[in-house]
């Protein structure tokens, strides 16, 4: 009876692997958001106010007067940090996702969001590695052939 009840499940749980998958991805297709309404800018603001974090978070801002001063604070960053240059990057996941990657040099920040089901949905960002270590200047071997292939 046991060995029945775990064929029925399989079979059932099969099924909806079969006609759930497909669905789900023809969902996607359809609500994957152009990559053209992209914003960095508008993006970069919205995580840089605590938009992506939860109500209880203790970065969050809480009241009027900390979102006003947090969304001045984001907008000032933004473009100051954007304003030399940044480089957006995106990458289409079987048209269904949309991953797009920032790279703002002078904040030494990367940041990654998925644009999927009509939103475009903050991920993560990191601090760049700096310039001089990726390099590879400041090493004794990086220096050496720098200075033999001078001469």
């Amino acid at each position: 009876l046991s060995s029945f009840l775990a064929s029925m499940l399989f079979g059932t749980m099969f099924m909806l692997y079969l006609i759930g998958l497909p669905a789900l991805y023809f969902y996607a297709v359809q609500t994957c958001p152009p990559a053209m309404t992209f914003n960095a800018k508008k993006e970069l603001k919205r995580v840089l106010r605590g938009h992506h974090l939860p109500d209880t978070h203790p970065d969050k801002p809480q009241g009027m007067w900390e979102e006003w001063t947090a969304r001045i604070t984001a907008t000032l960053t933004t473009e100051l940090a954007t304003f030399p240059g940044y480089e957006v990057q995106q990458h289409n996941l079987f048209d269904a996702v949309i991953g797009v990657k920032v790279t703002v040099p002078t904040a030494n920040l990367e940041a990654y969001w998925i644009g999927a089901f009509s939103k475009w949905h903050y991920v993560y960002s990191r601090e760049l590695e700096p310039r001089n270590a990726a390099a590879g200047v400041g090493t004794g071997t990086a220096g050496a052939r720098a200075s033999t292939s001078r001469r």
